[in-house]
C-alpha cells in the first residue's frame, strides 16, 4: 500500500503453511545506497534500517523476530551492465503449522540539503 501524503509504502506479505518452512525477502539497493542498521529502536517489534543516497534519506522498518544481512550483490541499470550493490535479505524460520503476516515499511526521512 502507498500512502502518498504521508510518503510511506507498506508491504505485507502472508504466509500459511503446514510443516517447517524456511522464509527469505531480498530487497536490493541501487548501488549508491548507505545503510545503517540502528542498534536501539523505537518502534517495539520493529527493526529500523537507515538508506542514505545523495539526496535523501528513508527509514526501512522491517519485523525484529527475522534476521538480517545486508550482503553484496549486484544491480543492473543496462543490459550486459553489472554494477555492485547492496541487499538487505531477511530471513525466518516457521517450526509448526502456522499462518502469519509480515509487514516491511518504507518511510521518507528528509532531503538533504
Amino acid at each position: 500500500e502507498l500512502q502518498r501524503k504521508e510518503k510511506i509504502l507498506t508491504i505485507i506479505d502472508s504466509f500459511q503453511g503446514e510443516g517447517q518452512h524456511q522464509l527469505e525477502w531480498n530487497f536490493h539497493l541501487a548501488p549508491n545506497i548507505k545503510v545503517w542498521v540502528k542498534e536501539t529502536i523505537k518502534e517495539e517489534g520493529k527493526r529500523e534500517i537507515i538508506l542514505i543516497g545523495r539526496n535523501t534519506t528513508l527509514m526501512f522498518l522491517a519485523p525484529k523476530v527475522l534476521n538480517c544481512a545486508i550482503i553484496k550483490g549486484v544491480v543492473s541499470p543496462s543490459y550486459g551492465v553489472a554494477v555492485p550493490a547492496r541487499i538487505i535479505r531477511f530471513s525466518g524460520f516457521l517450526k509448526e503449522d502456522s499462518q502469519e503476516a509480515f509487514e516491511f515499511q518504507i518511510k521518507y526521512s528528509q532531503d538533504k540539503k
